[in-house]
This record gives C-alpha cells, structure tokens and sequence, in this order.
C-alpha cells in the first residue's frame, strides 16, 4: 500500500471528531430528539424512535451517522 493524503484527511477527521464527542460529553451538548412512527394505514402513531444529536462547536448539529461509529469504535 502506498500513501495517499486521503490517510491523512481520514485520520484528521476521525481525531476532530473524536475530540468533539469528549467535548460533547463535557459539555453535555448531545440532544434526544423523538420522531414519531406513524402507521400509514391509519394515521395513528404507534411508537416512537429516539435520535441522538450532537451540538457541534459552533452550534450546528452533526448528524449520528457521522459521530456514533467514532463513539462505538472508541468507547
């Protein structure tokens, strides 16, 4: 393998990430968000899921997709 300045851009974003989920957690900056779950048949709700957000820095949310593996990979 061969390198490739995509490795560094990677890992700089993995540790950005990283930090900010310590951040996060100092800070208590994650939010629990609750998105109905509808049954279409009917219209009625029948449950909910719960979503975790995170507050980046600078105020805007990053999305589970982009720090939850972080967060599972490094416990």
């Amino acid at each position: 393998m061969f390198y490739d300045s995509i490795f560094t851009e990677q890992a700089t974003t993995r540790l950005e990430i990283e930090s900010e989920i310590r951040h996060a957690v100092e800070h208590d900056a994650f939010t629990l968000r609750y998105q109905p779950k509808v049954d279409l048949n009917s219209g009625k709700i029948i449950g909910a899921e719960a979503l975790v957000r995170m507050q980046h820095n600078n105020g805007s949310l990053i999305q589970p997709d982009n720090f939850i593996p972080v967060a599972e990979e490094t416990g």
